[in-house]
């Protein structure tokens, strides 16, 4: 059980490192984002992408042992991607990407350049979903 929470915060150390071995913060990571301002804050409007996340996230809370969402992935010099949600369990990283409509073509692009950059720096599996928020459905995606 030590060893498997080992991994989960290495792996989420290695998810804040760029490629180049720079450590961001997260207040680095806010400060340059109001997406992850703005869906903490009740008090600001959400547009409807954010409250699908809202609400895919709360859906997901309990099935995994860490959740993050809006979570950015940074280069060298500028930020490459962005995932919507990542949850990590037993060392597995899931990916969901949102839409409000069902695109899922472009969902897919996302996902397979998203599990790209990620597997250039973890040796994890990682499983990839699209979440449709008109139809609250949650898709499986082969990348």
């Amino acid at each position: 059980m030590i060893l498997i929470m080992a991994i989960i915060m290495f792996c989420m150390v290695v998810l804040c490192i760029s490629r180049y071995g720079k450590l961001v913060s997260t207040n680095y990571i806010n400060q340059y984002t109001n997406k992850g301002t703005r869906a903490e804050n009740p008090v600001i409007q959400l547009n409807k992408h954010d409250r699908y996340v809202r609400q895919l996230s709360q859906r997901l809370r309990g099935n995994y042992d860490v959740l993050y969402t809006h979570y950015p992935i940074f280069g060298r010099k500028c930020q490459l991607a962005e995932i919507d949600v990542v949850g990590i369990k037993d060392g597995v990283i899931d990916v969901y990407e949102i839409k409000c409509s069902p695109r899922i073509t472009k969902a897919r692009r996302q996902l397979q350049r998203i599990k790209r950059l990620l597997s250039n720096v973890h040796h994890v599996p990682i499983n990839t979903f699209f979440y449709c928020g008109m139809s609250n459905a949650v898709l499986a995606v082969n990348c």
